[in-house]
């Protein structure tokens, strides 16, 4: 069963990255709180920072380089892939 609790939408079962293969359980929106991921959603990895795509709240399909023109273009997203550059670096660097 799918669950949202503080925030973070868990999986019912684990999905993978369509860029690195990472298992991936739980999704969170980092700009509304609570919400249950719908195909046509955007997700970064947090193990490789790639852009994919919601099929549904089961599969990811990666972005295309159209699409990851379009994201780049919103500061929100930027912002997060930022924050989360800046989150490998310092564990990189511990």
């Amino acid at each position: 069963m799918s669950t949202i609790d503080d925030n973070v939408f868990t999986f019912r079962k684990p999905i993978n990255c369509p860029w690195c293969n990472h298992t991936l359980t739980a999704a969170g929106d980092v700009f509304e709180a609570g919400a249950k991921p719908v195909a046509g959603d955007t997700s970064m990895c947090i193990e490789c920072g790639k852009f994919s795509f919601f099929l549904g709240t089961s599969e990811l399909r990666k972005a295309t380089y159209e699409e990851f023109r379009e994201l780049v273009r919103d500061p929100r997203i930027m912002l997060a892939w930022l924050a989360w550059k800046q989150t490998k670096i310092e564990a990189h660097h511990g």
